[in-house]
Protein backbone atom coordinates (compact mmCIF):
# COMPACT_ATOMS: atom_id res chain seq x y z
CA UNK A 1 0.00 0.00 0.00
CA UNK A 2 1.37 3.16 -1.11
CA UNK A 3 -0.15 7.05 -0.20
CA UNK A 4 -0.69 6.99 -3.94
CA UNK A 5 -3.31 3.79 -4.21
CA UNK A 6 -4.99 5.24 -0.98
CA UNK A 7 -6.07 8.72 -2.14
CA UNK A 8 -9.29 7.32 -3.74
CA UNK A 9 -10.17 5.01 -1.00
CA UNK A 10 -9.30 6.40 2.22
CA UNK A 11 -12.35 4.75 3.67
CA UNK A 12 -11.71 0.97 3.36
CA UNK A 13 -8.52 1.70 4.86
CA UNK A 14 -7.57 1.38 8.70
CA UNK A 15 -6.71 4.63 10.12
CA UNK A 16 -4.46 6.21 13.19
CA UNK A 17 -5.12 10.08 14.82
CA UNK A 18 -1.02 9.33 15.53
CA UNK A 19 1.87 9.25 13.36
CA UNK A 20 3.48 7.08 15.69
CA UNK A 21 3.22 4.22 18.34
CA UNK A 22 5.47 4.56 21.03
CA UNK A 23 3.21 1.72 22.38
CA UNK A 24 3.82 -0.85 19.66
CA UNK A 25 7.90 0.06 19.66
CA UNK A 26 7.73 -0.79 23.37
CA UNK A 27 6.09 -3.94 23.20
CA UNK A 28 8.44 -4.89 20.38
CA UNK A 29 11.37 -4.74 23.07
CA UNK A 30 9.17 -6.26 25.28
CA UNK A 31 10.02 -3.96 27.86
CA UNK A 32 7.84 -2.20 31.01
CA UNK A 33 6.94 1.38 30.95
CA UNK A 34 8.90 2.00 33.81
CA UNK A 35 11.89 0.12 32.11
CA UNK A 36 11.67 2.16 29.40
CA UNK A 37 10.87 5.73 31.46
CA UNK A 38 14.24 4.64 33.35
CA UNK A 39 16.12 4.09 30.18
CA UNK A 40 15.61 7.22 28.45
CA UNK A 41 15.60 9.81 31.66
CA UNK A 42 11.84 10.38 31.50
CA UNK A 43 9.42 10.09 33.90
CA UNK A 44 6.77 7.32 34.16
CA UNK A 45 4.24 9.49 33.35
CA UNK A 46 5.64 11.00 30.54
CA UNK A 47 5.61 7.54 28.76
CA UNK A 48 2.47 6.73 29.37
CA UNK A 49 1.26 10.11 28.51
CA UNK A 50 3.39 9.63 25.47
CA UNK A 51 2.51 6.45 24.73
CA UNK A 52 -1.17 7.46 25.31
CA UNK A 53 -0.43 10.45 22.04
CA UNK A 54 0.03 13.43 24.13
CA UNK A 55 2.98 15.56 22.08
CA UNK A 56 5.90 17.20 23.47
CA UNK A 57 8.37 17.84 21.13
CA UNK A 58 11.36 17.12 23.15
CA UNK A 59 10.23 14.50 24.71
CA UNK A 60 8.68 13.00 21.82
CA UNK A 61 12.07 12.92 19.95
CA UNK A 62 13.89 11.61 23.26
CA UNK A 63 11.81 8.87 22.45
CA UNK A 64 12.25 8.01 19.44
CA UNK A 65 15.70 8.40 19.79
CA UNK A 66 15.69 5.79 21.90
CA UNK A 67 13.57 3.59 20.29
CA UNK A 68 15.67 3.65 16.77
CA UNK A 69 19.27 3.63 19.08
CA UNK A 70 17.35 0.02 19.56
CA UNK A 71 17.15 -0.62 16.17
CA UNK A 72 13.36 -0.21 15.66
CA UNK A 73 11.93 1.71 12.55
CA UNK A 74 8.52 3.30 12.91
CA UNK A 75 6.29 3.03 9.60
CA UNK A 76 3.49 5.00 8.22
CA UNK A 77 2.71 8.18 6.38
CA UNK A 78 -0.01 11.02 6.91
CA UNK A 79 -2.88 12.11 4.44
CA UNK A 80 -2.82 15.90 5.07
CA UNK A 81 -6.61 16.12 3.42
CA UNK A 82 -7.85 13.94 6.73
CA UNK A 83 -5.34 14.49 9.23
CA UNK A 84 -4.83 10.59 9.75
CA UNK A 85 -2.08 8.39 9.29
CA UNK A 86 -2.06 4.85 7.33
CA UNK A 87 0.45 1.97 7.86
CA UNK A 88 1.31 3.10 11.38
CA UNK A 89 3.44 0.42 13.63
CA UNK A 90 6.93 -0.72 13.86
CA UNK A 91 9.59 -3.61 12.86
CA UNK A 92 13.29 -4.21 13.48
CA UNK A 93 15.64 -2.32 11.22
CA UNK A 94 17.29 -4.83 9.02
Amino acid sequence: MTPELLAGDRGKYWSEPLGISFRAARALLNRTQAEVANDVGLSLATVKDLERGSHWAASSATMQEYYEQQRIEFLGWSDASTKRFYGVGVRWLA
